[in-house]
């Protein structure tokens, strides 16, 4: 599933402990100008990690930054990202695929910004330390 970087109860969980001060401002200017948007992917993910226990999906979530129209360079940064970094619809289409040919993403959410690693080697690195950006803050 395709959710967005940030998307968390922020009402009552604190802001990741990753979160540099600039993340932090990122965060409050988006949510001051999509909140509708962001509560409502935060409706969604949460539905699709708690009700799973019903419907046993293997999914992944995926949780790009701010998205750019220019061509894919083929690196990210994933996991506990600096959430002002932006990304490519190319890259994000990549990194999906990678997630689907690595099944240790499963049961996972991450974030996914523009950075240095490989698409392959970021989610490998995700899949292996089973980085999950959701988890504790819906």
């Amino acid at each position: 599933m395709v959710s967005a970087v940030d998307v968390r109860d922020r009402e009552n969980k604190p802001a990741p402990a990753w979160y540099s001060d600039e993340d932090k401002q990122k965060s409050e200017k988006t949510w001051s100008a999509i909140g509708h948007y962001m509560k409502a992917k935060l409706a969604a993910d949460k539905e699709l990690v708690i009700g799973n226990e019903r419907r046993a999906l293997e999914y992944t979530i995926v949780r790009p930054s701010a998205l750019t129209l220019e061509p894919g360079s083929g690196k990210v940064a994933a996991g506990k990202v600096d959430i002002k970094r932006s990304i490519t619809r190319e890259d994000v289409a990549s990194t999906i695929i990678a997630c689907i040919d690595n099944p240790k993403t499963v049961g996972l959410a991450f974030d996914v910004v523009g950075g240095d690693d490989t698409i392959e080697d970021a989610v490998a690195k995700v899949a292996s330390e089973r980085t999950d950006t959701f988890v504790g803050y819906y």
